[in-house]
């Protein structure tokens, strides 16, 4: 589903098939430059409050903070690692 359709309401009777309830409030890009695209426009023109990227399936639980990054944002990074940390068994994780 593209992301207009996604976020408009009025494009729902378009995918009747879709189990989507509600609005939607995450969006999966295809590629790095297309979800940093979307993002600054989102976070810039809409007011939209993101947190990321982030990046999932490493050894520890590690967030990068971009530039311009708010203390807020730095917040809301660390609570996920925290939180990551208590959740997955990073201990028991395979080597490479």
């Amino acid at each position: 589903m593209q992301p207009d359709v996604a976020l408009n309401p009025k494009y729902k009777e378009t995918y009747p098939f879709s189990k989507i309830v509600g609005n939607a409030n995450i969006l999966i890009m295809p590629a790095l430059h297309s979800a940093a695209i979307s993002t600054k426009l989102m976070k810039t023109i809409g007011g939209a409050k993101t947190i990321g990227p982030l990046l999932i399936g490493l050894g520890l639980p590690i967030e990068i903070a971009p530039l311009r990054s708010s203390s807020n944002d730095i917040l809301n990074l660390a609570s996920v690692a925290a939180f990551s940390s208590e959740v997955i068994d990073y201990k028991n994780k395979k080597k490479n």
